[in-house]
């Protein structure tokens, strides 16, 4: 049974990490945009 249920827990925690780093990304990419409009 633990078989079964590790492989589907292991790919639900791959795809929150993958959310989790696009959702980095688009911030990251915000504070860049802030930034640069701060700069100018």
């Amino acid at each position: 049974m633990n078989a079964l249920i590790l492989p589907t827990v292991t790919q639900i925690g791959l795809e929150r990490i993958e959310h989790n780093q696009s959702s980095l990304n688009e911030n990251a990419e915000c504070l860049r945009r802030s930034t640069v409009v701060l700069m100018d």
